[in-house]
């Protein structure tokens, strides 16, 4: 007889959740171009206990605006040149960086603490399907300083969710 723990079923449903695409109550409704933001995924093991897969950020630090990463980004695809993490910014954003996307398209998202979107662009490379460099502009509005995750990201051609995600922390400054 197989013996089954109940914490790696638990971690086998929250994978499984992501591999299905998660919760699509977020998915393209907004007048973002279709940009979708992560939504929080919910598992549920047999006792009946819920775990909630973004609610813990990636380096399991408290003080991080950044949540969980749905699908890290390599060197290989997104980089983020600038802003450094941590760096205090002003509006119109200036990111740069380099990327390889599906006919050089890729999106931008500044997200706040609670993973709602602040602002929400897209942006385009020098040249598609080869890391290639970028310059691109977010604007946003704040009354005050905000902490924030600013998501440079990919939209998957197959289930419209974020691929290829690199987080980057900064302090929205009004």
């Amino acid at each position: 007889m197989i013996k089954r723990s109940p914490g790696l079923l638990l971690a086998s449903l929250i994978l499984l959740s992501f591999a299905c695409g998660g919760d699509d109550d977020n998915a393209g409704g907004d007048d973002t171009g279709g940009a979708t933001t992560p939504a929080a995924t919910a598992s549920t093991d047999p006792n009946g206990d819920t775990a909630t897969a973004t609610e813990a950020p990636d380096d399991g630090d408290p003080n991080t605006v950044c949540g969980a990463n749905p699908d890290p980004a390599t060197d290989e695809t997104t980089t983020v040149t600038s802003p450094a993490d941590g760096d205090s910014v002003t509006s119109p954003l200036a990111v740069e960086g380099e990327v390889s996307a599906f006919e050089a398209a890729f999106s931008m998202a500044l997200l706040d603490a609670d993973g709602a979107a602040i602002s929400i662009s897209n942006g385009m490379s020098a040249e598609g399907q080869t890391l290639a460099p970028y310059g691109a502009t977010l604007e946003f509005t704040v009354a005050e300083e905000t902490r924030a995750c600013l998501w440079v990201y990919q939209q998957s051609a197959e289930t419209g969710e974020p691929i290829h995600v690199r987080q980057v922390e900064v302090l929205l400054v009004p």
